[in-house]
């Protein structure tokens, strides 16, 4: 039975990594969406995408703990120490020999793809900003356009144009 764990512990980690990286993928490919309506001037449309992204980061962060739980595991009972093991290093252990390589490579596709979603979330998050500022000076220009030119009598009790007017 404990031989069967040990078999079976390496394709767990396997699979835990490759759901990350899988996750992480589809995090980078909503961000570029949003990125592109962002640039293109819809930022109502991007921002309907915002709920897309939090269940993609609530499934990443789900998983992530069950890869943290895992290495927990794997460690205790090896007598190593979880909260300095890196992924490179796991891969070095005798237990994980025969996915060394596969694991390796899927710890070098989750780096590329976090360093993307970082990058990606950085100039979301710019954009954002720009479209927002943007729209504050408009909405300030409208204000002001309302309290000096031809709609100052429409403009009543800091309203342009309500439902009384």
């Amino acid at each position: 039975m404990a031989d069967m764990a040990a078999r079976e512990a390496p394709q767990r980690l396997g699979e835990l990594l490759r759901e990350l990286v899988e996750l992480e993928r589809q995090l980078a490919s909503r961000l570029k969406g949003q990125r592109q309506l962002l640039i293109d001037g819809k930022p109502q449309m991007a921002h309907q995408q915002v709920a897309e992204v939090r269940r993609l980061c609530q499934a990443i962060a789900e998983v992530e703990a069950r890869r943290q739980a895992w290495t927990a595991r794997f460690c205790a009972e090896r007598g190593l120490d979880a909260a300095s093991a890196r992924l490179e290093d796991l891969a070095k252990h005798p237990d994980l020999r025969e996915q060394r390589q596969e694991l390796l490579v899927i710890s070098s596709q989750l780096r590329e793809t976090l360093r993307e979603v970082a990058v990606l979330r950085d100039e979301v998050q710019a954009l954002a900003a720009q479209a927002k500022a943007y729209s504050d000076v408009v909405l300030q220009a409208i204000r002001d356009a309302a309290r000096r030119g031809p709609y100052a009598t429409a403009f009543r009790g800091g309203h342009f144009i309500d439902a009384q007017s």
